[in-house]
Parts: structure tokens; C-alpha cells; sequence
């Protein structure tokens, strides 16, 4: 029998939970802790607790474990779980911006993971059908195309009495052959209903909106239990195939069905989702908000001060890197001399910077994926936990400073600055603000206004509602930026 149970991100969950889970077989939970060490990185074991850094389906034996973001607030399992679907669906986008979307490994060391395999063996499956290998061959005076290389070289043609113009009575035409019966095509039938099968079992299909696919009477234990030679005749195939797409399919297919990776054995721990979240929150944002840091500036239709600097091509390439210099001539330099750097350095980059032409207001970003707290003390004064600290902050006013003279350049009438974070919440909530009173203070010419007095910015505390940045992100939408609640803009 299969039990579920869900746990937050973040939060310890107890011996006894997984352990009712595995229906109270202490040997079972013994191999689950064993299973471990593969994945120490973001599933840890403690004094008789567990703590998942991680967003996604884990199962081992009969047990799913549903690792849910730490900023839902749902106790209600069926509602957790709706919205549990929907961060899958985010993290299935994040993952297939990539040309393959399932990075499999061949090292020995790495843990053999069918669930994402499986997960992509059917989306594909959908996309693109089954293992498809065409081949041409030529008929006489077919509907397809004339080759007429073929015709030329090996019909004898009628002349035209007047003009001598050839004509040919019997034309090489291109025919198209799909090999139905194709030994790739009928594995690959089998795999993707093993796949279907195993998720099934789980009682996934739902929960990634899939539906079951049966299309093969076949089995890889009865039919394919010879993985040497399934393994020699599709590194044959590899040799003839140049089509990518099927490429991969093959090495695929491969990985699935070898020795080395079998999944016959029980109680392998496997996994779908992330261990850092935090990068899928910030892709969300930069989506939904139309970062423009990799949108040329002609395109943008903005210029930079220093038209002759070519480095500067787009908006990241305005926050420069340090540039270190010689002071003394120990090595044969010229004092003053720029260091030619032999390792590169990154620089700082803001995570979305984005604008509103018509309102003249240019608008800098952090997606910061924590949850934060806000309570009452003793004293009725709200107290604020889980903050960025004081590098974030810093790091916001650097790229205000930055930018400044650039947006000024190009007319925009002030910066904004803001921390996006996830909430559970309906609506965008404007929370307060962070600032650093020794840089707050300092005091700018405004090539705009002509003052003196401009300042920067405080960097707003913004809560955004994940279901909606969520919905827009997979609809491929735009948010209108009045729908941040940034202070200052009307």
C-alpha cells in the first residue's frame, strides 16, 4: 500500500512520522537512512529528525514523501497539494529551458534516479511520439518527390523529335518509409509503459497531469534482460543516427536499461525536484517582471554616456568589476599600470532590472527566496526574523549607484529598489523597507532637476503571491509593475 505524507521545506520532521509512513518496518527506515548519504547535500539526519532543504517528490518503497516550499502556510493536506502541483509545473519549465531536459550521468557514483527519467520519457513521448527512423527509398513514377540525379544517371531518355528535348518515361521518385517494426521504436514502446507503470504505482499521474499510457505487452526484466547486447545494438545504431533529438533518445534508453542502473532492486531512494529553489524563484521574477539585463541598449532604445566604450553593450555590463592597479615595480611593471588578471572575476549583478518608459521610473530587484516573520513583542513592537543581511542591502545600493548616472542620462526621473519575496498570501503586499543609513545619506546632483539633494532609494520589502507570479510564469504573461505596490509610483 502506498502512504503519502508531506512535509515543508526547512522543517524537522521526526523518526516517527517516516517511520509510519514505511508502515513501522524499523528495517525499512534503516535503509532509508543508509540511502542518505547520496543526497547528504539537502536531506539530513539528526538526533532521530530529518530536515529536507529541498522542493519535490521523494519515494522509497511503498512511501511518498511531498516536500512542499516553506512559505505555504496551508495545514490542510488537500490544499497543500493543489498548490504543490502548480510549483511542479514551475519547476518541469524551469527544467526543460534546457535542450535536454534530464541530465543523466554515467559516473558510477551517482545515484540511478527513475523518476525524472520516467517523468521525461513520457513528456517527450507526448511531444514527439515514439522512436522514429525514416528512410529513403525510391520507386518508378511514384507521388513523391523526383530525384533527379537518380532519373538522370540511369534512365535512358525519349528525345523530342524538333527540339531534342529529353523526356523521361520511368522517374526515380522518393519514397518515404517509416519503420514501424523498428527494434528501437518497440523498446522504446516498452519503456515508456514501464515509465507509465511505475508512476502509476505512485500515484503521480494526477499530480503532474499526465495520463497512463499502455502501448506495449512487453517487459524490460523478460525482453530486454540481456542489457549487453540491448546496450551493443543501440551504440551500433548511435554510429548511423545524426538526428539529435533521437540521439539522446537512444542514450536514454541506453541508461535506462543497464546493468549498472538497474532498477529491479527495492528501496532505492529516488527524486524529482530541486534543492535550490531559490534559483526557480528568481527565473519566475525575472519572467514575470521582464528583466531587460540581457536586452541589448539599442534595443531598448537607450544609450550609454560613453558611446565609445564598447564594453558597455547591454544593461548588465554597466556594474563594473574592480579594476586593480600596480603601486610598486616589484616585477618589472610600470607603477600605476592596470593588473592584467589572469583568473576572471565576477562581478555583482542584480537579479531583474526592468523599467516603466512612460512613467519614467527605472526599477532595480532582488528575488529573495526566504520566508519571513513578523511578530509582536512584550512591548507591541513587530519584530522581523529570517532578513537579509546587511551585504543584500549593500549590494542594493551599489547597483542604485551604478546605475545612477546612466538612468539619468536617459531621462528616467528616479530609481526604484525592492526585495521580492514569496508569499502565500492573495494580494501584493508592500511590507516597509530596509535601509543603510551611512550610505542612505549620501547626497547626488541630479542632472535632471539640477539639485543636489537626491538620495538613494530605500530598498522596499515587497510580498509577492507565488500562486499568481506562478500562473504568469506558466502562461508565458507579463505583470504590470503598478501590481508591485512600489511606494513612489502612481
Amino acid at each position: 500500500m502506498i502512504n503519502e505524507i508531506y512535509v515543508k521545506e526547512l522543517d524537522d520532521v521526526s523518526y516517527e512520522k517516516i517511520l509510519d509512513g514505511l508502515n513501522n518496518d524499523k528495517d525499512l527506515l534503516k535503509s532509508f537512512i543508509n540511502n542518505l548519504y547520496k543526497y547528504s547535500d539537502f536531506i539530513t539526519y539528526k538526533n532521530k529528525s530529518f530536515k529536507f532543504s529541498y522542493v519535490g517528490v521523494i519515494l522509497f518503497g511503498d512511501l511518498v514523501i511531498y516536500c512542499y516550499p516553506k512559505y505555504i502556510e496551508d495545514s490542510d493536506e488537500k490544499k497543500i497539494k493543489e498548490k504543490f502541483k502548480q510549483v511542479l509545473k514551475v519547476i518541469m519549465k524551469y527544467y526543460k529551458k534546457e535542450s535536454f531536459p534530464y541530465e543523466y550521468n554515467e559516473s558510477d557514483d551517482d545515484p540511478y534516479n527513475k523518476l525524472p527519467l520516467s517523468l521525461f520519457f513520457l513528456e517527450d513521448y507526448y511531444e514527439n511520439g515514439l522512436y522514429s527512423k525514416n528512410q529513403n527509398q525510391l520507386e518508378i513514377n511514384g507521388n513523391g518527390e523526383i530525384n533527379w540525379d537518380k532519373t538522370i544517371n540511369e534512365s535512358i531518355p525519349l528525345l523530342d523529335d524538333e527540339d531534342y528535348t529529353p523526356y523521361y518515361t520511368k522517374l526515380q521518385t522518393n519514397l518515404n518509409i517509416n519503420e514501424v517494426n523498428n527494434y528501437f521504436r518497440l523498446l522504446h514502446e516498452c519503456i515508456i509503459t514501464d515509465c507509465s507503470k511505475f508512476l502509476e504505482k505512485y500515484r503521480l499521474m494526477d499530480l503532474f497531469d499526465l495520463t497512463p499510457i499502455e502501448i506495449s505487452d512487453k517487459s524490460i526484466e523478460n525482453d530486454y534482460n540481456n542489457r549487453d547486447r540491448v546496450s551493443y545494438k543501440i551504440n551500433k545504431e548511435l554510429n548511423v543516427e545524426f538526428n539529435t533529438h533521437n540521439r539522446n533518445l537512444l542514450k536514454l534508453m541506453d541508461y535506462y536499461i543497464s546493468e549498472k542502473n538497474s532498477f529491479t532492486e527495492d528501496n532505492i531512494l529516488t527524486i524529482y525536484g530541486t534543492k535550490k529553489f531559490e534559483h526557480i524563484w528568481e527565473e519566475v521574477c525575472k519572467e514575470v517582471l521582464n528583466d531587460k539585463l540581457d536586452i541589448s541598449l539599442n534595443k531598448l532604445g537607450l544609450s550609454y554616456k560613453d558611446k565609445d566604450d564598447e564594453k558597455i553593450k547591454f544593461l548588465k555590463d554597466i556594474v563594473k568589476k574592480p579594476t586593480w592597479y600596480y603601486e610598486e615595480d616589484n616585477d618589472g611593471g610600470t607603477v600605476g599600470q592596470e593588473f592584467e588578471d589572469s583568473v576572471e572575476k565576477k562581478g555583482w549583478i542584480p537579479d531583474i532590472v526592468t523599467f516603466d518608459k512612460e512613467r519614467d521610473y527605472f526599477i532595480i530587484l532582488d528575488a529573495k527566496y526566504y520566508k519571513l516573520k513578523f511578530y509582536k513583542n512584550q512591548n507591541n513592537k513587530v519584530i522581523l526574523k529570517n532578513s537579509p543581511g546587511v551585504e543584500s542591502v549593500s549590494k542594493q545600493y551599489f547597483y542604485e549607484l551604478s546605475f545612477k548616472e546612466f538612468y539619468q542620462y536617459n531621462g528616467f526621473k528616479c530609481a526604484k529598489n525592492a526585495f521580492l519575496f514569496p508569499t502565500d498570501e492573495k494580494e501584493f503586499i508592500n511590507k516597509g523597507h530596509a535601509e543603510l543609513e551611512v550610505l542612505k545619506e549620501l547626497k547626488f546632483y541630479d542632472e535632471n532637476t539640477h539639485e543636489e539633494q537626491q538620495r538613494l532609494e530605500d530598498i522596499q520589502i515587497l510580498l509577492l503571491p507565488a500562486k499568481k507570479m506562478y500562473e504568469h510564469y506558466l502562461e508565458g504573461k507579463s505583470l504590470n509593475l503598478s501590481e508591485l505596490k512600489l511606494k513612489g509610483i502612481i
